[in-house]
């Protein structure tokens, strides 16, 4: 029976382990070369445009890291639309994460202090001023911290409080009836956004 001799397999393995390494490293740079160019992914996009029954055409592509900002132009109105370099996935609101948590960082801690301040608002989402008050607070996300609700059997609660309109501000003994700014609530609570 014969053994293999290792001092002759080594080499071999070296050359395979640096093969895999400068493979890793090239990868990036053969990924950029195989990219489409940017005239094709402008092709396409107004294919599918078109397709969607909005044709339009592409006014200007825009490098921005791992993705093309691209800028449309349909029916003479501007937007703008987001595309991977390799040209197979078409977003519309590319959101960056670090800032996307720290903005919800900001976002739950402001409602953390109106909740300590004791300021309440009480709403119905069935009323279209509701609506507009919570979009107005950046959406719905906390709003669990200061929203009480005036829909259905809850209805008693709120009017036991003589909270007759929505949306309507609660703090202390102080009612305010209507959609209230931003700027508003951080002055009555006290919490600055």
């Amino acid at each position: 029976m014969k053994t293999k001799d290792w001092r002759q397999i080594g080499p071999v393995a070296i050359l395979l382990v640096v093969g895999i390494i400068i493979g890793w490293m090239l990868n990036p740079i053969i990924s950029t070369l195989t990219r489409p160019p940017k005239e094709v992914i402008a092709e396409k996009i107004g294919q599918a445009l078109t397709l969607s029954g909005q044709p339009g055409i592409v006014t200007e592509i825009i490098d921005k890291g791992e993705l093309y900002k691209l800028i449309i132009s349909v029916n003479g109105q501007l937007s703008e639309l987001w595309v991977t370099k390799d040209g197979s996935l078409l977003l519309s609101n590319p959101i960056h994460i670090d800032s996307y948590i720290t903005e919800m960082s900001r976002r739950s801690a402001w409602f953390d202090c109106l909740s300590a301040s004791g300021l309440r608002m009480y709403g119905s989402t069935d009323v279209n001023a509701t609506l507009l008050q919570i979009q107005l607070l950046g959406g719905s996300a906390y709003l669990d911290k200061i929203y009480i609700g005036c829909e259905g059997q809850a209805i008693t609660n709120c009017l036991e409080k003589n909270i007759t309109e929505v949306p309507t501000w609660v703090l202390g003994n102080q009612n305010w009836t209507g959609v209230q700014t931003m700027a508003w609530v951080e002055n009555v609570s006290g919490c600055v956004y």
